[in-house]
């Protein structure tokens, strides 16, 4: 299928307009990363908990008085659209990175005695802003917030649930999490199958619902941070060399390499950049997204280059800003129906894939453009750059040392 049967568009004659443009967002993209990212706890090291209310108190209020709690730096984030009142709190650790480790068991017990710390005083703080009948019911097991062993505990001491104490917890625990994420009401519980009407009223009568349950916790250590951080940079720094390799082998020729080299640089600068505008935070995730930009856009440039190179064969004499904008015009039928295909899936992610995966699908969405964008407008004018530059080089060698005749007959007839 071709999008576009025959097109004549002098793409390379714009060339050095988009390499001021480039130069320019470049620049935009390097300031914005070197004054500062928002940093996930995969590289900054903390605690991460995910909270949803049955009804949210006002941001302001949240803010206020976590801020307030003395266990380091607090942030909020609201997550998901407004009627889900879910939001993501994240505590930095108190642990300096650069603290002499801990080993063996003693590493674990810090590790998990501060995420301990951190986790109670955040549900504590939540709960005194919101949870009104706290006291009235003081003694009673959250139903909303308790896990499958302590409803397990609580079921085993009763008629009700001496039966199989551990799978019915299980069973309540499970229908928290995958429906509305928090009972509203203990008429909920009616939906749960595995429950007999004797246990829900056992459960109504020695539980209580608060206003709140806690949807994920996740904690890093600092020094883990820092490793995973140092591992990320010679992930893509491992890829970009293996990349280099390959393309000078593949094509015998450096100036290939160094101009889709080059364009992976500007790619991933630039999507990393605009992310950090957008306010995405860095994590294993966006890495990952990264590495898949790197990896896409390399591709889109490898299929023009080998058309490049089949053209040069068959064009020689013919000035390479020509070759290059017929190769361009042959596969830009391709490029663009592979881009757009992607492109589409890439947004549909993003609008309907949930907040788990919006920024891995953001940095896709940008990549995907830039890439493209790159392998004509960047990677391209680098090679004519750099072959131009090689030839008139040897120009200059050649008129600098003389053209000696090499045919001995041809040189006895000048000489007589």
């Amino acid at each position: 299928m071709e999008f576009f049967r025959t097109t004549h568009i002098d793409f390379l004659g714009k060339r050095y307009i988009c390499l001021a443009l480039s130069a320019i967002i470049m620049a935009v993209s390097i300031w914005s990363l070197t004054g500062g990212v928002n940093r996930g706890i995969d590289f900054a090291g903390g605690t991460e908990i995910q909270v949803k209310f049955a009804s949210a108190p006002p941001v302001a209020d949240l803010r206020s008085h976590l801020g307030g709690l003395g266990i380091g730096d607090v942030s909020l984030q609201r997550i998901g659209a407004p009627e889900d009142e879910e939001f993501l709190v994240r505590v930095g650790s108190s642990q300096r990175p650069d603290a002499e480790p801990a080993q063996g068991s003693e590493a674990e017990e810090s590790g998990a005695s501060e995420q301990e710390r951190v986790y109670d005083a955040v549900l504590g703080a939540l709960r005194d802003l919101t949870d009104a009948d706290a006291s009235a019911q003081a003694g009673k097991l959250d139903l909303n917030v308790a896990g499958a062993p302590e409803i397990a505990a609580l079921l085993a001491g009763s008629e009700a649930g001496a039966m199989d104490a551990r799978a019915l917890a299980q069973a309540i625990v499970d229908y928290r999490t995958t429906h509305a994420g928090l009972f509203h009401a203990f008429s909920d519980l009616e939906q749960v199958e595995e429950l007999t009407p004797e246990v829900r009223e056992f459960l109504e009568s020695s539980t209580r619902l608060g206003p709140l349950t806690v949807r994920r916790v996740e904690y890093v250590g600092p020094r883990v941070g820092r490793e995973l951080a140092e591992k990320a940079y010679l992930a893509m720094f491992f890829a970009l060399a293996g990349m280099l390799v390959y393309i000078t082998v593949r094509f015998r020729n450096l100036s290939f390499a160094l101009g889709g080299i080059l364009a992976l640089v500007h790619d991933g600068t630039i999507a990393a950049g605009i992310f950090n505008l957008w306010g995405g935070q860095f994590d294993l995730t966006i890495v990952a997204a990264i590495l898949t930009l790197l990896g896409y856009s390399i591709n889109d440039t490898i299929v023009i280059f080998d058309r490049v190179r089949e053209n040069m064969r068959a064009m020689r004499g013919t000035e390479l800003v020509k070759v290059f904008n017929d190769s361009i015009n042959q596969t830009l039928s391709r490029t663009f129906l592979t881009s757009f295909t992607t492109l589409l899936v890439v947004v549909c992610l993003y609008a309907f894939g949930g907040e788990a995966i919006r920024g891995f699908a953001f940095m896709l969405m940008v990549g995907l453009v830039v890439g493209t964008y790159s392998t004509v407008f960047i990677a391209s004018p680098v090679v004519i750059a750099y072959e131009s530059w090689v030839r008139g080089r040897r120009s200059e060698a050649k008129a600098a040392g003389g053209s000696p005749d090499r045919n001995p007959r041809r040189r006895s007839a000048a000489g007589r």
